[in-house]
């Protein structure tokens, strides 16, 4: 049997053979500036280096640097391939970078992603250590693995200093950063990268610069994510027909994030509506599917088709929604009725060009010949003379002179239909209102919601720290998740967790939390350190109130004897006692009251009346919740007598609503007809005597009716009690019927 077994080595080839496709893992060789140690010796000084540039050890780094392997400063570790730069740097010990320098380190040796110092420095917005970097002539314009140079790296956070490293980058010479895809990055973060997006156009030289996997342009990027710096990319020469791998056009995300300004810029610069992405998909068909009805009629306008048909023969209404199908059938109607494409063209362009036609004209009347001179030698727009002659012609309505602002006025040139979606209408003054009576209307009260800060005697403690406002508590934490069952400590005898003890931290909360949890030791450190016992909150309520609210007696007990007031009031007007007894807790409102609570407190009724004041009322006070109720039926049943009578008020003066017409009126609920039973013969039965035998003699029967007798009574009161507790809570009136007695007397 032994001449059959296979060896390892043998087994390992059939393994092979059986599995040809199993693919192995590539080495992947460090990028060019990236040198990795070559030997034990190497790598032992390389981590020793790095152990001496984290203590700040100069003795140490000066020899191992003349007595160590050479060039060992350009030596990276080989687990993440750090050098000691790039840890001087991450750690900005500036001396230690100034030191490694004088050394001879280069500062443009990378790690194994190919990441150097500047770009280090970049990422954490060290503006010292990148300046230090600058002087000594780094490269910023090398790039990693991933195509990110120095200006990529300063987009990873939007922080004052990563902006500021930002413009420190761009004040050397943009030539270099001519192939970045740092606007890119910038475009892609919307309106938070917008700022620095602004500062890198500015210093552009290549706007057409795409990425380098899906070959996506600036324009398409700034077309999706950010639609105002489009006309600011056309201007400085992107093109608008680029395409990515999908061959989607800057149109096409145009569409698909609904922007019209965007859109509008694109036509200016003559952006073909009617390109195909590889789906066989046009601008319009996007717009559908993605339910951009706003921009599905304007889409057309501008000269796309929406019979065109992609590759799985839908068209672009087939695509949409029921909510954009309205927007959608308008469109369809729009493409007939189009006029001449250079028309659209050239009012886009107008809008794209206002600021620098403004600058240019500088006056608000002007001839007609001089501004098609203008127009023609300063910005050449994209029409050819004639038709600029013609448009111009159009827009001052054939006289010799016409103003400035009238170049923009809808209608002029084409219908109102083909402006910019979005843009405010003015309202025509005098017309289309019909004239009524002015309804008197009341000077809005002020509000009375107060707001509290801390006094500003409760000064911070003497360490810095908040003031003694904020309870003081103190956390042991450990790390916990560091052993568990299946993850148990190596030595079977010695549990080392106490290594990784983290030291205990300084935790603050507010009084009145500390009171909710009824922590009377950290609350009366606070009394011990100088809080006042009445200080309020932003809500202005004291620390008696949120006792009052939690329930917690000897709470309650304990800041009455240290002097609380007791008729203090919050920004509602409620007191202690209002807390207290919402919460339902007898005890405590039992003794608020002997400690002279006012019983007859009222709470703040001006918080209604100004919300009546300032809109809250009108016809929205006959709307109705969920359940069907409105507000005077929540009134009716829970608001006191004040504040039901102030909406009473109002509702009495509020017209009611019509019922509108067509409206299905409710049908009043028929009663249910109770149905008759059959009637049963009655059948005389004659009495017959009935006698009973019971064993127990008449003393007995005596003697056992006697025992049970209180348990009789004590059953009767207790019916007593359970039906006048139930007639007192039946009976109670309503707050209307409270007013109305006291109307009637």
């Amino acid at each position: 049997m032994s001449e059959f077994r296979l060896t390892n080595i043998e087994k390992g080839k059939q393994k092979e053979t059986l599995m040809p496709s199993a693919k192995k893992k590539k080495f992947t060789p460090p990028p060019e500036g990236c040198k990795l140690p070559q030997d034990r010796l190497e790598e032992l000084q390389c981590y020793k280096l790095l152990q001496a540039v984290r203590s700040e050890d100069f003795h140490l780094i000066t020899e191992l640097v003349t007595e160590g392997v050479p060039n060992l400063l350009n030596i990276c570790e080989p687990t993440f391939g750090t050098f000691p730069l790039f840890l001087a740097v991450e750690l900005r010990k500036i001396k230690v970078i100034r030191e490694l320098i004088n050394l001879g380190c280069n500062v443009n040796i990378c790690n194994i992603n190919g990441k150097t110092a500047a770009m280090v420095a970049a990422s954490c917005g060290f503006l010292d250590v990148l300046d230090l970097l600058i002087e000594n002539k780094c490269n910023l314009a090398q790039q990693d693995v991933n195509q990110w140079d120095a200006l990529s790296w300063c987009l990873v956070e939007h922080t004052e200093h990563h902006l500021e490293c930002l413009d420190r980058c761009l004040e050397e010479d943009p030539a270099i950063f001519e192939n970045s895809i740092a606007i890119i990055l910038a475009l892609e973060k919307g309106e938070e990268g917008l700022a620095a997006s602004k500062e890198i156009l500015e210093n552009s030289q290549n706007p057409n610069i795409t990425h380098s996997i899906n070959k996506r342009s600036a324009l398409s990027y700034a077309a999706e994510f950010n639609p105002s710096l489009v006309v600011e990319l056309l201007k400085k020469g992107a093109d608008p027909h680029s395409k990515d791998a999908k061959s989607w056009t800057p149109v096409h995300f145009a569409a698909k994030s609904g922007a019209p300004e965007a859109l509008e810029a694109l036509s200016a610069f003559k952006a073909d509506f009617n390109k195909l992405n590889s789906d066989g998909q046009t601008a319009f068909h996007v717009a559908c599917a993605n339910g951009k009805s706003k921009v599905v009629k304007f889409i057309v306008q501008r000269g796309a088709n929406p019979k065109i048909k992609d590759k799985k023969s839908c068209t672009g209404k087939q695509l949409a929604n029921k909510k954009s199908m309205k927007e959608v059938r308008k469109a369809e109607k729009a493409w007939s009725k189009r006029p001449e494409d250079n028309r659209v063209i050239f009012k886009d362009w107008l809008h794209a060009f206002e600021l620098e036609i403004e600058t240019y004209v500088n006056m608000t009347d002007i001839d007609r010949g001089l501004l098609i001179e203008i127009l023609t030698e300063q910005l050449k727009p994209n029409v050819s003379g004639d038709e600029l002659v013609e448009f111009i012609t159009l827009i001052s309505k054939g006289s010799p002179e016409l103003k400035l602002k009238d170049l923009w006025k809808p209608g002029r040139l084409v219908s109102k239909l083909y402006e910019t979606p979005g843009k405010k209408k003015k309202k025509k003054k005098g017309k289309g209102k019909k004239k009524g009576k002015k309804g008197k209307k009341g000077k809005a009260s002020k509000g009375n919601i107060k707001i509290c800060v801390d006094p500003p005697e409760m000064k911070r403690r003497f360490d810095g720290g908040p003031p003694h406002s904020l309870v003081e508590r103190l956390i042991l934490q450990t790390d916990l998740t560091r052993f568990s069952r299946d993850d148990r400590p190596g030595h079977p005898f010695q549990d080392d967790s106490a290594w990784y003890l983290r030291f205990p931290t300084r935790d603050f909360e507010r009084v009145a939390t500390t009171i909710k949890q009824n922590d009377m030791t950290s609350f009366k450190f606070a009394l011990e350190n100088g809080y006042p016992v009445d200080t309020p909150d932003r809500f202005y309520k004291t620390a008696l109130m949120h006792a009052a609210a939690a329930g917690n007696l000897d709470t309650v007990k304990f800041l009455i004897s240290r002097g609380a007031n007791i008729h203090a009031t919050d920004n509602m007007r409620w007191t202690a006692l209002h807390h207290a007894v919402s919460s339902g807790g007898f005890e405590v409102t039992q003794a608020l009251v002997e400690a002279g609570a006012d019983v007859n407190a009222r709470s703040d009724v001006r918080t209604i009346q100004y919300l009546l004041d300032n809109g809250a009322g009108g016809k929205k006070i006959f709307l109705e919740n969920g359940k069907g109720q409105t507000v005077m039926d929540i009134a009716e049943k829970w608001a006191d007598i004040s504040s039901f009578r102030a909406l009473r008020e109002h509702y009495d003066k509020v017209p009611k609503p019509k019922e509108k017409r067509g409206a299905a009126k409710k049908k009043p609920k028929k009663e249910k007809k109770e149905k008759k039973q059959p009637e049963v013969e009655k059948v005389a039965v004659e009495p017959t005597e009935i006698k009973l035998q019971s064993p127990l003699g008449g003393s007995d029967i005596k003697g056992t009716l006697a025992a049970r007798q209180p348990l009789f009574r004590a059953t009767e009161q207790s019916q007593r009690i359970l039906l006048l507790m139930n007639q007192q809570w039946t009976s109670a009136p309503y707050t209307a019927q409270i007013l109305q007695r006291k109307v009637s007397q």
